[in-house]
């Protein structure tokens, strides 16, 4: 881990819109991407850059928006902090997230809808290994914890409600447990993959399947099978 949390990789292009199929919806109801969500992504490879070769605590947020040709207050549009930009791979999936879930079948496991609507999102392999690499060597506990915690969040209530539109006759105290064991063994599979170190992504999905086949024993007691 040590040696991985020295390694620098300022040559590499973080270009997130550059992957195949990006631009592509995969979902309905994908929106177009705006100039607002150009300038983030822009932001975002720029900061990328930057921490990969300075780390985050040698680059000031003045140094990624001067690299964009934006204010600092144009940034602060964006994130709260520089922090945050090395979680928005799991921020951009949530309003991804929402849609793919919403097109599942009703009549499939709660955890099976989740695990396709987690692997639906067109992912930047580079950006999400670079991310977990720099949240790991550079993040503080404290930091990772405030930040996973609000991202984890907001996964339950997008769970949450389409677990209600579902089962609506299921008691409601079931339903919000059941929403927060998908969303904690999702994250609890996201954090033990950063975590490694190694960056292999091959390794992600099969973590959060199992990850996701040990809550679905719990979701069952609570509000029972799918029909």
């Amino acid at each position: 881990m040590i040696a991985l949390c020295h390694l620098r990789r300022s040559n590499v292009n973080y270009d997130i819109g550059a992957q195949p199929g990006y631009d592509q919806p995969m979902v309905r109801g994908a929106p177009r991407v705006d100039r607002r969500e150009l300038t983030r992504r822009a932001l975002v490879e720029a900061a990328m850059k930057r921490f990969a070769d300075a780390g985050v605590t040698g680059t000031s947020v003045a140094d990624i928006a001067g690299d964009v040709g934006v204010t600092e207050r144009t940034f602060y549009r964006h994130f709260a902090n520089k922090e945050e930009v090395l979680f928005v791979d799991y921020d951009d999936r949530i309003d991804w997230f929402r849609r793919a879930l919403e097109v599942r079948p009703r009549s499939e496991p709660i955890t099976q809808s989740v695990r396709y609507a987690v692997e639906a999102f067109p992912m930047d392999h580079r950006l999400v290994t670079e991310a977990a690499r720099l949240r790991t060597c550079e993040l503080t506990e404290h930091q990772m914890a405030t930040h996973m915690q609000r991202v984890q969040a907001a996964l339950g209530t997008e769970i949450e409600q389409h677990l209600r539109s579902r089962s609506k006759d299921a008691n409601d105290l079931d339903v919000s447990v059941s929403a927060g064991m998908v969303a904690a063994a999702v994250f609890a599979a996201l954090t033990a993959w950063g975590r490694r170190g190694d960056g292999d992504l091959g390794e992600l999905g099969p973590m959060v399947q199992r990850a996701l086949a040990a809550a679905e024993a719990g979701v069952n007691l609570l509000i029972g099978p799918s029909p």
